[in-house]
């Protein structure tokens, strides 16, 4: 729980899982009416924070999260059509009913933004996995109708529509199952167990178990009761903190780059065996059910389907195997890549940064000039600071040439201390720093010489050494066909004459009459 947000919505599904529960078993008598408020109540409140963890997702990962707000909303759509016919009209809801087919939508929805999701994770396989669900689903159906659902006296009497809607939760809780098992074991970008992926999974994981509850309870009678109401609600809450748990742009970026995972072995060949495996048990069934167990013909027919069935599998399994070895392949050049780019960079940061001081070198401040240069016509301000250290020589002369160094050094950590992130310091040479200020006026300049020399004075190396700094300062605007980065270093030169010559140990600043002095 990385934040308020969490913390107060995760406080207030517990108050809603308790006050639910709570009212259900203290006022037994009222359960229908208590179980009807709290319906609405958590659905609402689902639906409430998923609406503001949409607006935590970048806008191409916020389909996934709509479609889940979607899904919300006709639950709760559902479950105020329920309530408002029980309590206000007084009418008994049959199960299943009319307010089943905006639960049918739900679930739909539910069902797209699953896939949605593991679709933004690459989780899964999208194309062999959706045939595998649609293969499972319709034998699903088929198994369901013929021998579960024909057998039961309270489906023969249902209506079409009704009909059609107990068939929808076995074939959709498919889709569920087939979900939690791609989020919580599936292959993922950075680890199989995010918080979100497992949030996800278990909502997904116990919607289907009330699901399967609310179809026995639709074809044997009143099975759970009010107890299974809250349950939704809940399952949608845990879909609802999963939305709160967007990644940072630090992930994001993060997962652009790294490798895929695969996941479990025994779960990617159940996904293979799963459809060809319940189309063998559905055929089995037809010759059962029509006698055919004994006839030639049929016995052909099951054995050719096996064995179709197995070399598929064996192709599966080959290109499985293959899609391994490009995948380490890749792994390995990536591994290799990154390591030439490391080297890249160290390289290109060795041949611009002076050895010494760690800032850049004359050849990157040339580049940095060419840089700054302006685009257009219109006049941009750059500033500039020639720093010169005070008596260089006789510092190594009195201190030696380690201290020497080590006077540079704290120069050029001075100088770092004072400058901005966009702004340019540099060593130029022996005993002579340079720093660019992009936009600053005689006033900013003027600003960042006293800041550096402020700076010098308060570090430990420099007082020790009593090092000073004579500062030659400059600025123009200009525009791209004025731009003459000679001219500018030559005023901050002259700047820079003038304060040695006037005792060091101070800052001028590059005016006309500066050449009258000179």
């Amino acid at each position: 729980m990385k934040d308020a947000l969490t913390r107060r919505s995760v406080i207030a599904l517990v108050l809603f899982a308790a006050a639910s529960y709570g009212a259900l078993f203290l006022f037994p008598e009222s359960s229908g009416t208590a179980s009807n408020i709290f319906s609405v109540v958590g659905d609402a409140l689902a639906l409430l924070i998923i609406c503001l963890g949409i607006r935590r997702w970048p806008g191409k990962r916020q389909l996934a999260w709509k479609l889940f707000a979607a899904s919300v909303a006709f639950c709760l759509l559902g479950d105020i059509v329920w309530a408002v016919e029980e309590e206000v009209f007084g009418i008994e809801v049959e199960v299943p009913s009319y307010p089943d087919v905006i639960y049918l939508l739900s679930v739909i929805a539910n069902c797209f933004a699953l896939f949605q999701y593991v679709r933004d994770e690459k989780t899964i396989d999208l194309t062999t996995t959706g045939f595998d669900i649609l293969i499972s689903i319709v034998a699903t159906g088929i198994i369901f109708y013929n021998y579960i659902a024909s057998r039961v006296e309270n489906f023969q009497e249902m209506a079409a529509w009704r009909a059609a809607i107990v068939l929808s939760y076995p074939v959709t809780d498919v889709a569920y199952l087939m979900g939690f098992f791609s989020l919580v074991f599936g292959k993922s970008r950075q680890s199989k167990l995010k918080g979100r992926n497992i949030l996800l999974g278990v909502g997904t994981f116990l919607m289907f178990l009330a699901d399967q509850s609310y179809l026995f309870q639709s074809l044997f009678g009143d099975v759970a009761g009010a107890l299974l109401d809250p349950i939704w609600p809940l399952c949608f809450g845990m879909i609802a903190l999963a939305s709160l748990q967007a990644p940072d742009w630090m992930e994001i970026a993060a997962e652009e780059t790294e490798e895929t995972e695969n996941g479990p072995v025994w779960l990617e060949y159940s996904r293979m065996l799963l459809p060809y495996g319940l189309t063998v048990v559905i055929l089995l069934m037809v010759g059962v059910h029509y006698d055919l167990l004994g006839s030639t013909f049929f016995i052909g027919a099951m054995v050719l389907l096996v064995l179709l069935s197995v070399r598929q599998v064996i192709v599966l399994v080959g290109n499985r195997k293959l899609l391994l070895l490009v995948s380490e392949n890749e792994r390995e050049m990536n591994r290799k890549n990154q390591e030439l780019q490391k080297l890249t960079d160290h390289f290109m940061m060795e041949s611009e940064t002076d050895f010494l001081t760690k800032l850049l070198n004359r050849r990157a401040i040339v580049q940095a000039f060419e840089r700054l240069k302006p685009t257009g016509d219109d006049p941009e301000t750059l500033g500039i600071l020639l720093v010169d250290v005070d008596y260089f020589k006789h510092i190594n002369d009195t201190f030696g040439h380690q201290k020497g160094d080590d006077a540079l050094v704290g120069v050029a950590e001075s100088i770092r201390h004072t400058i901005r992130g966009h702004d340019v310091g540099g060593r130029f040479g022996g005993d002579e720093f340079l720093v660019l200020l992009p936009g600053a006026n005689e006033a900013a300049v003027e600003a960042v010489a006293q800041r550096l020399r402020a700076a010098t004075q308060r570090h430990e190396t420099l007082a020790e050494m009593k090092v000073t700094l004579s500062i030659g300062g400059a600025s123009w605007s200009v525009g791209k066909e004025d731009y003459r980065p000679n001219k500018l270093l030559r005023h901050a030169d002259e700047a820079l004459y003038v304060a040695k010559e006037k005792g060091r140990d101070q800052y001028v600043m590059y005016s006309e009459h500066l050449e009258n002095e000179i």
